[in-house]
């Protein structure tokens, strides 16, 4: 019975209220939400799962075009659709609000959100801050980090084509194809 009751309180939030939300955040997203009247059973699950993707995809976007961030940890969609009560269900719909968070308080309507949370509980200001510098510090690779990674890429993709056009050097071209790759491990384990 409790479960059933937490179920309903939530199916707002699994059928539109994120939309809503992010709606607030980015007016024009990339990827559009279909609507889920009518819709039974799998149809509604397998919507579900289509609309946490658009959801995820629009925040992803969001973080790399607009923050020049990179996620390094997105919401499991196919969870959140079809499973969202689970234990599971609940930490990846925890994720997606906090990569929502974060990117509303850095979005260009940032001040309405900033104003909005300035109005709640002291307590509950610090709470959310506290949670936004956790998104920070786990969830999200810096765009100094991200250039890095992008050039590491732009040698590696540099070394390929170069293994392919030349037989001679291609011994070497290897190796130094090797040692770029073991330096973005290296770096992404630094993270």
């Amino acid at each position: 019975m409790k479960g059933l009751a937490l179920s309903r309180r939530r199916q707002p939030i699994r059928d539109g209220k994120l939309r809503v939300v992010y709606l607030q955040i980015d007016p024009e997203p990339s990827y559009h939400i279909t609507k889920l009247a009518g819709l039974e059973d799998q149809a509604l699950t397998l919507g579900r799962v289509k609309n946490f993707d658009a959801i995820v995809k629009n925040v992803k976007t969001l973080y790399e075009e607009e923050l020049g961030m990179t996620l390094l940890v997105v919401p499991e969609c196919i969870c959140l659709g079809k499973a969202p009560d689970s234990r599971e269900g609940l930490e990846t719909m925890k994720l997606l609000i906090l990569l929502l968070l974060g990117a509303a308080v850095q979005c260009p309507n940032k001040e309405l959100f900033i104003t909005r949370i300035k109005e709640l509980d002291v307590e509950l200001q610090h709470n959310i801050v506290e949670c936004i510098k956790q998104n920070w510090a786990t969830l999200v690779l810096h765009e100094g980090l991200c250039e890095n990674d992008n050039e590491n890429r732009s040698a590696k993709s540099r070394s390929t084509q170069n293994v392919n056009q030349s037989n001679g050097d291609s011994q070497h071209l290897a190796v130094e194809l090797a040692d770029w790759k073991a330096r973005l491990r290296k770096q992404r384990q630094e993270l």
